[in-house]
Parts: C-alpha cells; structure tokens; sequence
C-alpha cells in the first residue's frame, strides 16, 4: 500500500500519461511505414545480386509498396471512418507483420514484388488511422504537439529505416532488416492493441464504392506514370497508358463526387483555404524532401565515393534540421501559419540554390552539400506540422480518417513526382554531359558511360585510363545534381507564392471555426 502522504495522480495527470502512450504508439507506425519506403531503397542492389532479376524487375521493389499506399489511402480513410480506426489499425500491422516476413524469406524477384505489395495494403489501412485517432481524441491544446511529434516520426522512420538497412546490408544480409522490422512491428500491434483507443465517426459514413474505385484507378495511375517515368521517358507508352487512365479516371472522380450526396472526399474542400493551402504546402514540401533524399545518396555515392552506409550516415547530421519540426506550431501561434510556412519555403529554396550553385562555385565537398541539406530540412521540418493542422481542423470529426489520407497522400504522391522529377533531371544532364566524351571512348565503355554512373565507376576501376573516366562521370552526376536542385529551388518558390496567396492570416484565421472543435464543443462523443 502507498504511504499515507503519498501523492495521488490525479485524473489529469493519467489522462495525460495515456494520451502520450497513445500518440507514442501512433507515431511509432508511422516510422514503420516510412523506414520500409526509404530502406527499401538501400537493398535493391544486394536483392538482384542474390535473386537475379532485371532492372525493370528490381524498380518494382521500391515502386511496388508506395503505389499500393497512395493509391487505397482515399479508400481506407472511409473504411476507418466507419468501422473503427483502431480497428483498421490493427488489420494493417497484421498484414504488415506479414508481408514483410515474407519479403524477408522470399527466394524470387517476384515474390519480394508481391510481398511489397500486400505491405503496402496494410501500410494503407494503418496510415490514415494513426493521425484520425490522435486528432479525434486530443483536445486542441494537447493536439498540436501531438500532431508534430507525429510530423517528426514521418523523417525520422526514414532515416532510421535507412540506417538499419543500410547495417543489415553492411554487416549480415538483406533479409535481416525486413526480419528485424516484422519482429518491432509485432511489438507496436500489441501496443496498439493496448493503448490506443477505437474511435469512429459520430454519423454514419458512406462508402461510395464507385468514388472508391475510381480514386484507386486514378490515383494508382498517376503514381505508376511519375514512377515509371524515369525507367520508360516521359513519353514512352508505359508512362502515358498509366497517366492516361489516371487522368481520365480523376475526372470522372471529380465529377461523381461533385454529384454525389455523401461523397468519399468532397472535392469543394481543396477550394477551402485552409484545407488546399495545407495540402499544397505538404506536396511543395515533400517534393523537395524526396528529391533531396534521392540526389543526395547520388552525390555521395558517385562523387564523395562514399558506401551506402556511409551515404545513409552522411544524411544524419543535415536532417538534424528537422528538429525544428515541434517549433512551427509554437510560432505559428505567434505570427499565424502562413508566415511561418512561406518562410520555411523560402529557406528550403536557399538551400536547394546553395545545393545546385556549389558546382559553379568550385565548392563541391561533403560540407557544402550538409549546409544545403541542413536548410532545406530544417525549412521542410519548420513548415512540416502547421499544414496537416489546416487540413484536419477543416474537416469534421466523422470525416478525419479521409482528411488524415488526403493528409498522407499529399505526401506520398510528392514523394513520387519528387524522385521522378529528380530522377529524370538527373538522368538527362548526366547523359548530356557525358555524351561529348562517348565519341573518344571505345564502344563499349561508352555505351557503359551512358547507361549508369554505378557501372561505369565499376568499369573505371579495371582500367589504366580509371582516373580520366572517373572524372568524366562525377563531372556528369554533378551536372544532374545541379539542375535537379535547381528544379527543386523553382518547385520551392513557386509553392511559397501560391501559399502567400492562398493561405489565410493570422488575423482570418482567428475568425476561422473549426469543424472539429465545433463538434467537441457541442459535446460529441470521441471514443467510441
């Protein structure tokens, strides 16, 4: 028994407690999901080596499981809405703890293909409810912080997931990361199981089964053109058959939803201010994440010579930037969301001129390259919480599981259009600045020059001429890297106009309601 004098936590002080195990918990799925889509990236080399497989067949690792997300968010947000956020929460880590066990013992190319995909299902259903069930169940003076921490955990399972890939790759074998993160996310099922509440919608949400299939058509489209595009070219068939189909299948989402009287996601909510502007801002933002994270492994790995794992610890000290994730919702109390976020923007772009002016400068090194990153993460990181806080407070408590997956989608379809977009920038400088050398070379080295940096620095070193054709290809993956950040700098600044132009003021803001604390208010039930 406690002494006598012993102090008494009091009501508030365990609600407390269980609101910080619950958000933990949320945030803990979050980093599963993004350490499979970053890590994945860091094994595909070491999967061809033992299984074989083309390079067609190898890009489908790492498209397969952001494809399958992206594409059942809109979806699974109604399901979750409907029949119970934790509920669907708990599917999704099942299939998860599933499918990536089988990733991790799969003996085929295919296999690890079809295993990423069922991963991506269950990532799906669990993305949106994590966000739901913290916006559902906080009051709006613990949710800000919440949603941060939540912000935070976005980056930091990436690049955790890319530390511990790139170490099982370094030290064991490609299998032993997937086994690893099966293992930690059985771990967070029982947790969640545990510790976070089942929470739904107060009214019964419609399913919309056709605005369902034809937001998967389309979006499943969309992402598979900007994936495949810099495997295929921009105009090859793949790339338009799959943008076709999803551009037609997004217009006829638009219009059935325009008509419908319970639709899946009310299209009328992007001309929101608060609800466009905080999806713009998450895919500006994003965008340039994404981009930053593909160019920088280039970079490191091509020029600077360095390994994957060395690549993956030399992105630790820029997105230390991030820290300043749980800043922005500090000081967008203070001089409104808008200035925070165009001015996070604009230190993003400084950052990304910073990345593509040190190769005119002469300054290319490991350092200039941090100094970059480090801007453009921190800009990322302060401008990261505020617009997922525009989106949900926009949207009524019955409909927080939708506006939490057009949350995630913003991100996952900039992540695409980011590594495309780069990728291809990337691809078409180097080709063009190695193309006037291809004339000097013999035949096959010259073909080998044009077909990969990777190949060709492999190729270099079993030749007396290594030094020459080394330098050629860091001279052509520092043209790539050049005009991509300046892709990346353009995206920035445009994204901080159209913010400065759609995004409320502080004074607006205040006058603005918000649907999600209307129905607290009136003393809506959370749990349910």
């Amino acid at each position: 028994m406690p002494a006598p004098d012993a102090p008494v936590p009091s009501d508030a002080s365990r609600s407390r407690v269980r609101d910080a195990l619950m958000v933990g918990t949320c945030c803990a799925s979050i980093a599963v999901i993004m350490g499979l889509t970053a890590g994945a990236i860091a094994v595909v080399p070491d999967i061809g080596r033992d299984l074989g497989g083309d390079q067609s067949r190898l890009q489908w690792i790492t498209d397969a499981f952001p494809l399958a997300v992206a594409a059942l968010l809109l979806p699974a947000g109604a399901l979750l809405d409907r029949y119970g956020r934790r509920r669907g929460m708990l599917v999704g880590l099942v299939v998860l703890v599933a499918a990536v066990a089988w990733t991790g013992g799969a003996d085929s190319v295919d296999a690890v293909i079809a295993s990423r995909l069922l991963a991506g299902i269950g990532a799906a259903l669990l993305f949106p409810g994590t966000l739901a069930t913290i916006t559902a169940t906080l009051p709006p003076e613990r949710r800000q912080v919440a949603v941060g921490l939540w912000a935070v955990s976005v980056i930091i399972g990436a690049v955790v997931g890319l530390l511990v890939f790139s170490v099982g790759v370094e030290w064991w074998t490609w299998r032993a990361p997937f086994l690893l993160i099966a293992g930690f996310t059985a771990l967070v099922t029982v947790l969640t199981l545990a510790l976070v509440p089942e929470t739904t919608a107060e009214h019964e949400v419609a399913l919309d089964p056709v605005g369902a299939l034809t937001s998967v058509g389309a979006v499943g489209g969309l992402t598979l053109a900007v994936t495949e595009a810099p495997v295929h070219g921009w105009l090859g068939a793949t790339t338009l058959v799959a943008g076709g189909v999803g551009a037609t299948l997004l217009l006829a989402f638009v219009r059935w939803e325009l008509r419908h009287p319970n639709p899946l996601l009310d299209v009328r909510l992007l001309l929101d201010r608060r609800f466009g502007a905080g999806a713009g801002a998450l895919f500006f933002l994003f965008f340039a994440h994404f981009a930053l994270f593909f160019l920088s492994i280039q970079y490191q790995g091509y020029v600077l010579g360095s390994s994957t794992l060395e690549s993956a610890l030399g992105v630790v000290p820029p997105v230390l930037g991030y820290a300043l994730t749980p800043l922005g919702p500090l000081l967008a109390r203070r001089v409104g969301r808008r200035a925070v976020i165009v001015l996070a923007m604009l230190v993003a772009a400084l950052g990304a001129a910073v990345c593509a002016g040190m190769a005119i400068g002469g300054t290319e090194s490991y350092w200039t390259f941090a100094i970059g990153a480090g801007l453009i993460w921190s800009g990322v990181g302060l401008a990261m919480a505020p617009p997922t806080e525009m989106i949900i407070e926009s949207v009524p408590r019955e409909k927080q599981g939708v506006a939490s997956a057009v949350n995630d989608l913003s991100r996952e379809l900039s992540a695409a259009l980011g590594i495309a977009i780069a990728g291809s920038a990337f691809n078409a400088a180097y080709r063009g600045s190695v193309d006037d050398h291809v004339a000097t070379l013999p035949e096959q080295v010259g073909e080998t020059l044009l077909a990969s940096p990777a190949a060709a620095l492999q190729l270099a070193a079993e030749r007396p001429d290594g030094a020459a054709l080394t330098r050629i290809v860091q001279d052509g993956v520092i043209a790539g890297w050049t005009w991509g950040f300046a892709i990346v700098a353009a995206v920035l600044l445009l994204g901080a106009a159209l913010v400065a132009r759609r995004c409320p003021g502080r004074a607006e803001e205040r006058r603005m309601a918000s649907p999600l604390d209307v129905a607290r208010d009136e003393g809506a039930a959370v749990p349910a």
